[in-house]
């Protein structure tokens, strides 16, 4: 038998078939994660109707789906979505096999230090955005809050906040 080139697509399958569990129907090729059927066979024409769907709750592809989910984690945690205190518990959650997330976790926006968007009127001008910009910088605001707050653009405000200057050769003619 020839073996296919190694850039085909049989040769990319028989890589992958050690570190995937095979078809469940052919049992010779990789298997999705879905219904744990090849390619070939899960579009083949009446095949994929007989396994039903494997829900997964990692919902990772190659990996060997449990169809129980991870116990939950004893407690919930006060950290806000996207904290780095956020990120060490769901680290600590994944190495426990408990379920990442607590449904009494903090939801986002449920923590209180941080500072509330100013309320402001839709009709300013553009000077007054301006100005706006450089209040919010010096509260300490990313440029991407300000450009939410002010519903502009992000490159707009860098442009507003850092405007372009002269080299020492331009300032020098311009007093002159």
């Amino acid at each position: 038998m020839i073996s296919p080139p190694p850039t085909s697509r049989l040769h990319m399958l028989e890589a992958l078939a050690p570190t995937k569990p095979p078809c469940l129907h052919c049992k010779r090729w990789p298997a999705t994660a879905s219904r744990r059927l090849c390619l070939g066979c899960y579009h083949a024409p009446g095949v994929r109707e007989q396994y039903p769907r494997v829900e997964c709750a990692s919902n990772n592809r190659g990996v060997a789906c449990e169809n129980s989910d991870p116990p939950l984690p004893s407690e919930p945690t006060n950290a806000p979505p996207g904290s780095p205190e956020k990120v060490r518990v769901l680290e600590q959650r994944a190495e426990a096999g408990l379920a990442l997330w607590h449904p009494a976790d903090a939801p986002i926006g449920d923590w209180t230090d941080a500072p509330a968007f100013p309320d402001l009127p839709d009709d300013l001008t553009v000077e007054e955005r301006k100005d706006w910009a450089c209040k919010l910088r010096e509260e300490g605001r990313t440029i991407v809050d300000i450009a939410g707050i002010l519903h502009a653009d992000p490159q707009t405000i860098r442009k507003w906040l850092n405007p372009p200057t002269l080299p020492a050769s331009d300032t020098a003619a311009a007093v002159a």
